[in-house]
């Protein structure tokens, strides 16, 4: 995919007239563009992000400036990392709100509820976690949203340090 990428500093000067292209006019019509320019830049920087674990790492280690991090060398500098998480197979036989279920075989009746497994249980799976570096200072919050913005719907994650 091909971006457009536009100078909005440059336009501004395009689109004035000669007249009026005074020092004091163009630095005042910057200073007018600058927000339209910052919201620009970070429309585009979000857009070439997705919620692959490589462009979530990227972004992390990006966002807290950590030392020796270089983007053209991902997998050897990074120091936020995110791995996944470990999930129990799934074992479905009914829900608890269903009838008793039970299976005819041999003419003989199995029941399915022997071990009172049930489709949905008390536990908490996460799908990843994202592992931070011991000295990192971060705001818990902020780390949350990041994440939540960049990761793919559904998923379920927390963080811890890297021991």
């Amino acid at each position: 995919m091909n971006w457009v990428i536009i100078n909005f500093y440059e336009l501004v000067v395009i689109l004035l007239p000669l007249v009026l292209r005074k020092p004091k006019a163009i630095a005042f019509l910057k200073i007018l563009i600058l927000p339209l320019h910052e919201l620009y830049t970070r429309t585009l920087y979000q857009m070439q992000h997705t919620c692959q674990v490589m462009y979530l790492e990227k972004v992390l280690n990006e966002y807290y400036h950590i030392s020796g991090y270089n983007a053209s060398e991902h997998e050897a500098t990074k120091k936020i990392k995110i791995i996944d998480e470990y999930y129990p197979p799934e074992c479905y036989l009914f829900l608890e709100q269903e009838d008793i279920a039970s299976i005819e075989y041999d003419n003989e009746v199995l029941w399915l509820d022997e071990d009172n497994v049930f489709l949905t249980d008390d536990q908490v799976y996460y799908d990843f976690v994202v592992l931070l570096p011991i000295g990192l200072l971060f705001e818990q919050r902020q780390l949350i949203e990041l994440v939540n913005y960049f990761k793919l719907a559904g998923k379920k994650w927390y963080f811890k340090y890297d021991l």
